[in-house]
């Protein structure tokens, strides 16, 4: 299965200009070949919407702007998010959802399971989170869909879990297929030029990662990275690429963050400071 990725720009409670962004870029992706297409985690009406989730008409909106899209879609099937209401009581009054959009019709959908509330994250302040999870059988295929943290908390990727459910796990054991293995293995790269990898004109991923892990995750001196067995040079050289290159972050796109204190709000690195490390 072609699966494309919309990586799209937009904007919290404009539901119709992020609408008509959303429909443009999945005929784009159906004219490039796509069998499925997902869009962001609830790019219908933007994240985080936060207290807009409490007026009753940004809800409204919300199921207006789903169901005129399920309208345009085809029979290539689109993957959205969207605000979602939650009969059930007691419980919280919203689901975080995904839906899948299909010949004019919304298909199927998915509450998240894992709700992030740490760092920048507030979501179990909205959000009920979702109780069962099922796979979507599409075309003689269980594909299990997921939304944002559900994915991080893989048992067998992550020795420290924030949540003890796997919702990964859960799909898998009903027959679900969830990421092509390449799309997890393959050198990261910013694919600037044909063959390029970062790895270029940086430390093996194994020791920049540990480097970064003591340095972002647990701040010590670079006095005590190196004596945990680290390179001097190395370290002098990641540790001053982190220091002077906040900027170059700063203009970047958003980051995944997959680890406890990332860079951004959790790591708030000043751009005009003269401190170095020798």
């Amino acid at each position: 299965m072609k699966i494309r990725i919309l990586q799209l720009n937009l904007r919290i409670g404009a539901f119709e200009p992020n609408r008509q962004k959303l429909l443009a870029a999945y005929e784009q992706a159906i004219k490039q070949g796509a069998e499925f297409v997902i869009a962001p985690e609830l790019f219908l009406c933007g994240y985080p919407p936060r207290e807009l989730l409490l007026r009753q008409d940004f809800i409204e909106a919300n199921f207006i702007a789903l169901h005129k899209t399920a309208a345009a879609v085809g029979e290539v099937p689109l993957c959205v998010g969207f605000v979602d209401e939650n009969p059930a009581r007691p419980a919280r009054s919203l689901f975080n959802s995904a839906a899948i959009l299909q010949a004019g019709k919304v298909l199927w959908q998915q509450p998240k399971s894992l709700l992030p509330t740490y760092a920048v994250f507030d979501e179990n302040r909205y959000f009920e989170p979702a109780k069962p999870t099922a796979p979507l059988e599409l075309n003689g295929r269980k594909l299990g869909i997921t939304i944002c943290d559900d994915i991080w908390n893989v048992e067998d990727f992550w020795s420290d879990r924030l949540c003890r459910r796997d919702s990964i796990k859960e799909l898998i054991v009903q027959g679900a297929n969830i990421i092509p293995t390449g799309s997890i293995t393959k050198p990261p790269s910013a694919e600037l030029r044909p063959d390029q990898n970062n790895q270029d004109s940086l430390p093996e991923y194994d020791i920049l990662d540990a480097i970064l892990q003591h340095y972002v995750g647990e701040h010590p001196s670079k006095a005590e990275i190196i004596k945990r067995g680290f390179a001097p040079a190395v370290v002098t050289c990641v540790v001053n690429k982190i220091t002077c290159t906040e900027y170059k972050r700063r203009q970047a796109a958003p980051e995944a963050k997959i680890s406890p204190r990332a860079f951004g709000m959790s790591c708030r690195i000043l751009v005009a400071q003269r401190f170095r490390t020798v």
